[in-house]
């Protein structure tokens, strides 16, 4: 569980320069209240198998009655942060072959998603919550290959993230990369 009250909170936010243009900004919110939830859980069988999830869910609220450069009243007081996830979770899953061409080599398949609810980029009460506004629900689904030699001396991993080629987006609501593969190789040297 999650309490929290920060004074000074910046964040760094969308500003409509108008003519469809806008800029991103850092903002200081003089009271924020916080108050979440983060479970999660892990199963592992003998050697071979092994599954996780997490889900976390936050409620980010602007506590400032008054507007920091005047007595005015402020119209987000209380209202939950602009551009902000409130709820996301991922799961793995995860196969595991020891003793794969050697006595110290693991084969390692690994799947995994993440998702993110959908969330508004400015502050709902201020007549910008509609669809036009929101970063929408997100589920991006990814795979991975690891074959670890030589107890971890070294590694060669294979990546395809992003397998459905889901449009994803960050909390500026741009589009992130679709589907794309990944190869790396890791020596450790002792």
């Amino acid at each position: 569980m999650i309490m929290r009250h920060t004074g000074d909170y910046i964040q760094r936010n969308i500003l409509s320069l108008g003519g469809g243009k806008s800029a991103a900004t850092y903002i200081n919110y003089g009271k924020v209240s916080t108050a979440g939830i983060s479970l999660s859980a892990r199963y592992t069988l003998s050697k071979w198998f092994g599954a996780g999830t997490n889900i976390s869910i936050m409620d980010i609220r602007d506590n400032m009655p008054f507007l920091a450069d005047n007595a005015k009243p402020n119209p987000a007081y209380r209202q939950r942060m602009p551009n902000l996830p409130y709820m996301f979770a991922d799961t793995d899953i995860n196969f595991y072959w020891h003793g794969l061409g050697a006595r110290h080599n693991v084969l390692t398949l690994t799947y995994d998603n993440r998702f993110t609810r959908k969330f508004c980029y400015y502050t709902s009460n201020i007549g910008a919550n509609s669809d036009d506004y929101m970063v929408p629900d997100q589920l991006c689904h990814n795979i991975s290959l690891t074959y670890s030699i030589k107890d971890g001396r070294y590694n060669l991993s294979f990546e395809c993230r992003n397998i459905g080629n889901a449009a994803l987006y960050d909390n500026f609501s741009l589009q992130k990369a679709g589907r794309a593969f990944y190869g790396k190789i890791r020596v450790c040297f002792n």
